[in-house]
């Protein structure tokens, strides 16, 4: 059984969706192993209170 091309595309697309989401994963999760560094601008970026206003700019 040969696959299609649009099936090797299809396949090749999971793939890549799939390594993103472990790359996405790795940086929104904290464990021990994490540097200290990146773990303290982890937190500092999470604590900020962002909006926006009325003409759609951001404001904390």
């Amino acid at each position: 059984m040969s696959l299609t091309d649009s099936e090797i595309l299809l396949l090749e697309q999971l793939i890549h969706d799939r390594e993103v989401d472990k790359l996405f994963s790795r940086l929104t999760t904290i464990t021990e192993e994490t540097n200290p560094n990146y773990k303290l601008l982890f937190e500092a970026i999470n604590s900020q209170k962002w909006g926006f206003n009325d003409k759609n700019r951001p404001v904390v």
